[in-house]
């Protein structure tokens, strides 16, 4: 097995091991590893990658059927491993995956990764597609803008605030990264405060509303901001794209369970590979 590093240029013999919607704005940072055998023309394997803080989080690993139990998924693992050892801004390799996915936990395991389950997180699967537009009942108040078009200024002084813990309710340990959410992520903004977001980022299950955040007297706004948000996923992505929700907080929940038709829940856990720095 030979492991390339891949530019984006090069994703084309590997299409056939991820979906389309995942090359969508790829982050000009995104590691990409591609696995192939003898033939260099025969993909095996890809993975990718991005950086964030101090972390390396896995966004997708996949192997071809043909290939599986032959090594392909470590040995690109082990590159990326290997990569960010001889980093000193790296201090973790991060993959999230959730319990429906056995062979995913058994593989992080055999490469050394510890497994934390993040306690009472949730993670509920949806077709994009049967996403309905939610019901409301009050009329929006402020301005709701895709994150591209929230001024940067105003998005810093929100970030500011959450990691000062500002905000009641809320516990955010490290700034927003507008980079790594997608355009379609939809903030409502009052008197040129941000008052209430949806954030969308792309995981290994397809897309996911990583958090929601609320700091309006109108408990309809947040219904505003996320028809918004996934109504402009449902422009750009195929139907049967899965849209996830991680919730780690109980009104979410209660929000999930209420108004979406959810197929399939599962805890979510982070498979991590740490580093000693001090050796």
């Amino acid at each position: 097995m030979e492991i390339d590093l891949l530019t984006p240029l090069e994703l084309e013999k590997f299409g056939h091991l991820f979906p389309p919607y995942l090359l969508s704005e790829l982050p000009a940072d995104e590691i990409l590893l591609g696995c192939v055998n003898e033939d260099p023309l025969d993909a095996a394997g890809i993975l990718m990658a991005h950086p964030a803080e101090a972390e390396l989080f896995v966004d997708w690993i996949y192997v071809d059927p043909s290939y599986r139990r032959k090594g392909a998924g470590k040995a690109m693992l082990n590159v990326l491993l290997d990569t960010a050892a001889e980093s000193d801004a790296v201090d973790a390799v991060d993959v999230v995956f959730s319990e429906d996915q056995p062979d995913l936990e058994s593989f992080l395991k055999a490469c050394g990764f510890a497994l934390i389950k993040r306690e009472g997180d949730k993670g509920f699967l949806c077709a994009l597609g049967n996403f309905p537009k939610l019901p409301v009942k009050s009329a929006l108040v402020g301005e709701l803008l895709p994150l591209p078009k929230v001024p940067e200024k105003t998005l810093q002084r929100f970030s500011d605030l959450l990691s000062q813990s500002a905000v009641p309710g809320i516990a955010i340990e490290t700034p927003i990264e507008a980079e790594r959410y997608l355009p379609e992520s939809c903030m409502l903004l009052e008197n040129g405060t941000i008052r209430g977001a949806c954030f969308v980022e792309k995981n290994a299950f397809g897309l996911s509303i990583a958090w929601i955040f609320n700091n309006c007297s109108v408990p309809d706004m947040i219904i505003h901001i996320v028809n918004e948000s996934v109504g402009l996923l449902q422009k750009k992505y195929p139907a049967d794209t899965a849209l996830s929700f991680a919730s780690v907080n109980p009104g979410v929940e209660r929000f999930v369970e209420r108004r979406v038709p959810v197929q399939s829940r599962a805890e979510i856990y982070i498979g991590t590979y740490r580093f000693d720095l001090e050796d």
